[in-house]
């Protein structure tokens, strides 16, 4: 950086991979740099000089980016009339559609130096970089572009019928879904009506005695008027638990009986509920014999309170929630919303 009037440096065989970008700022009248057998892989200075020569045969350049090619197009006009040369015979230069620019940048640069001829590896081959082959290049880079256009193209049309066709076939499966809801709740109802049901009750209440005052005064005629109106029958749907015990029976033989003669459950969950280890056997009971479960939620329940089956129940079962407004109950969803479904999975 001190030697001011160096014209001339030689920096050949020093292992050097780079150079920094202010290294030869202050050789101002500096002309000629060789950097023959380094492992330069790109070149270029902060400031243009008028260099004279700069020779980087014998590196490791397969191709220069646009900051090299631009740098060494600015020495070439610094040097207004004055002959530029780049030197760059013996690098492992490639040819693959990559280092096009590169390539036609190297041919086209009257400054790039072409007297032994510049090669590159192309189809595991070293040839001559000729306006021909460059041509050549192009024309088989051209149709792996339209190869690649193709196969994205195709893969994206793939895609496109793949997605169409799922949400097609998922379509398709909610409607047969539908439709066979549909028909098990009209065969449902056709039964009901023509005395031809084989369940004595629609629904079995299971729920805990401190809310026994609730199901009876609310959801059992609630339920009961539902139904009612919906298969447009008047008899009893639902079997109200210990209502329909016979005395002198076990309660387990007389839980078993109207789980047998019933075709759904409907579980009132409460606190209580979920906190009684009989209503968690009854429920058991229940899944035991492979009934169809339907959560009617009477009240917030903290989770740390709920018994494992009822929390599982909770994940795979419809569940409503219950509220009172001015002494009526509501559901959400809705109490027939609820009873339709009870009718379709009969």
């Amino acid at each position: 950086m001190y030697l001011k009037d160096l014209e001339h440096i030689d920096l050949t065989n020093n292992s050097l991979i780079n150079i920094p970008l202010k290294f030869f700022e202050r050789n101002e009248i500096l002309q000629t740099v060789i950097l023959c057998h380094n492992i330069f892989k790109q070149f270029s200075q902060r400031i243009v000089r008028p260099y004279s020569c700069i020779d980087l045969s014998g590196n490791n350049v397969e191709r220069f980016d646009d900051v090299s090619m631009q740098w060494f197009d600015r020495v070439d006009k610094s040097r207004s009339m004055n002959l530029f040369k780049l030197i760059l015979q013996t690098n492992p230069m490639s040819c693959f559609c990559e280092t096009l620019i590169f390539t036609k940048w190297m041919l086209n640069s009257s400054y790039v130096v072409h007297d032994n001829p510049l090669r590159c590896a192309w189809r595991g081959e070293s040839v001559v970089i000729t306006r021909n082959t460059i041509k050549e290049h192009k024309k088989e880079c051209d149709i792996q572009e339209y190869l690649c256009m193709i196969i994205v193209g195709g893969t994206i049309a793939l895609c496109v019928i793949i997605v169409i066709s799922g949400l097609l076939i998922h379509f398709i499966k909610q409607l047969k879904n539908k439709r066979a809801r549909a028909k098990c709740r009209q065969q449902a109802m056709c039964d009901i009506k023509h005395d031809q049901f084989r369940y004595k009750f629609v629904a079995l209440l299971l729920y805990h005695l401190d809310d026994e005052d609730v199901v009876l005064d609310h959801v059992n005629p609630h339920l009961n008027n539902t139904f009612s109106r919906i298969t447009d029958v008047d008899r009893n749907f639902v079997c109200f638990g210990d209502i329909e015990f016979r005395p002198g029976y076990s309660i387990f033989d007389e839980t078993h009986r109207c789980l047998t003669e019933s075709a759904v459950i409907v579980a009132v969950v409460s606190q209580c509920f979920c906190t009684s280890i009989q209503s968690c056997n009854e429920l058991e009971q229940a899944i035991a014999m492979q009934k169809t479960i339907f959560m009617l939620q009477t009240e917030v329940i903290p989770d740390d309170i709920i018994q494992p089956v009822v929390k599982e129940l909770c994940k795979t079962c419809l569940v409503a929630k219950t509220e009172f407004d001015n002494d009526r109950l509501l559901c959400v969803p809705s109490m027939k919303h609820v009873c339709m479904s009870i009718l379709e999975q009969i």
